[in-house]
């Protein structure tokens, strides 16, 4: 149970955003739309999904790339594209932010993508994030 909150009451914070393709800017009002009409503590699965949807559908935009590093393909990692190259990612976090922010910042590196737009909803505060090379 929780204690009587607005969920409606959210914040979003875009500080770090900016658009490196023509579909970023959509993105992040779907983004946004949904936490403001849905509110805040949900899943991220269900702003995942819905950016899914917005971005055409999962089988649309979901691609595996190569992972490649020092010149050696160690992989495929599977990425959602909202551009031809440009992905997206959600997440739930609260806490350690700052070393999650470098572990996508180490698979952004090993990836054949320009960006990463990362959307981390955390209770009613909604994060964009720009992830660039």
């Amino acid at each position: 149970p929780f204690a009587r909150t607005d969920r409606h009451a959210v914040i979003v914070e875009r500080s770090r955003w900016q658009a490196v393709s023509s579909t970023c800017g959509a993105l992040a009002e779907h983004a946004e739309k949904c936490l403001r009409e849905w509110g805040g503590f949900l899943e991220a699965s269900l702003y995942h999904e819905a950016l899914l949807w917005f971005a055409g559908s999962e089988a649309a935009c979901t691609r595996r790339l190569p992972v490649v590093r020092d010149g050696v393909e160690l992989g495929h990692h599977a990425t959602q594209l909202h551009a031809a190259d440009c992905a997206f990612a959600v997440t739930a976090l609260g806490q350690h932010i700052a070393a999650h922010e470098k572990e996508l910042r180490r698979l952004l590196a090993a990836l054949p993508l320009r960006a990463l737009q990362w959307v981390n909803v955390y209770h009613e505060q909604m994060t964009l994030v720009t992830l660039t090379k």
